[in-house]
């Protein structure tokens, strides 16, 4: 996390993308433990666009993710 709270970084930051984002609610950090971090990475970067793509969540998954990135 130093390196994301660099300023030299953080200005270099254009966008946060999340490619598979179903599998934050799939395998959720049991999987991975970096997916635990999402929320933070994304506090981390407030005026950055977030895009977390999926083909594969309902509606209700779509909620869920959204609410795991706040």
């Amino acid at each position: 996390m130093e390196l994301f709270q660099s300023t030299p970084y953080q200005q270099c930051v254009q966008a946060i993308v999340i490619d598979e984002a179903h599998c934050i609610l799939e395998w959720g950090d049991d999987f991975r433990k970096d997916y635990a971090n999402l929320a933070m990475l994304c506090a981390t970067f407030p005026t950055v666009p977030v895009a977390a793509l999926t083909a594969t969540a309902s509606k209700r998954d779509v909620t869920a993710i959204k609410e795991s990135l706040i």
